[in-house]
């Protein structure tokens, strides 16, 4: 018996309201940054998020994208998120903390002597890419238990929080701003993420399965 077109037009609903707010989330900060500071400090922002963000936000996606028709098809949804997470984090977060401590070296390097004094700022964001992969993983077991509304109520107000701090923060410069960045996206992301993966991380778990 097939299921009821409700269930797909509200599911769809919730993602696709997700991507909106992803997509609100990473413009509405610049057009924050460039009415408080100005046209100037927006490009130096625009660079240090591109720069600190890119690549790590490019890997969360790509995981995103690989682990949903995974869980999907997984007889246990827990163990393979494990497994995923597990595998992610041992090749994200070494990357991750290598961009950050090259920083002063390849900023220069790569955009030019102007743009040096963003180093530590582009080391700060970079950080921010660990939180957004535990919250992209808990995102993609949500929708495969049927459950994107969550997924879409979180992105609100993670939204809402980063948006919030860039316009409390910016006028105190870009560095206050991206460190509340990362304290905001941490923290929110965390706490979101952490009832959908608390199962997937328990040593617990992981000895039981163990065990004859």
């Amino acid at each position: 018996m097939g299921l009821p077109l409700r269930h797909f037009s509200g599911y769809d609903a919730a993602v696709l309201g997700v991507e909106v707010l992803k997509a609100l989330r990473l413009q509405a900060d610049k057009i924050v940054i460039g009415l408080t500071l100005g046209p100037e400090l927006l490009g130096h922002y625009f660079l240090a998020f591109n720069a600190g963000l890119g690549l790590a936000g490019s890997f969360a996606n790509a995981f995103g994208v690989a682990l949903f028709p995974w869980l999907c098809g997984a007889a246990d949804r827990t163990e393979a998120l494990r497994k995923a997470l597990r595998l992610s984090l041992f090749c994200v977060t070494p990357v991750v903390m290598l961009q950050a401590l090259a920083a002063p070296w390849y900023v220069p390097l790569l955009f030019g002597d102007r743009w040096q004094g963003l180093e530590e700022i582009v080391s700060i964001l970079c950080l921010a890419a660990i939180p957004a992969l535990l919250w992209t993983a808990a995102a993609q077991l949500l929708r495969a238990e049927g459950r994107p509304a969550v997924e879409f109520r979180v992105t609100a107000t993670l939204a809402a929080a980063l948006i919030a701090n860039t316009a409390l923060t910016a006028p105190f410069g870009l560095r206050a701003t991206a460190v509340g960045y990362l304290a905001v996206a941490t923290l929110t992301q965390c706490a979101a993420a952490w009832p959908a993966l608390a199962a997937a991380l328990r040593p617990s778990a992981c000895l039981s399965r163990m065990t004859p």
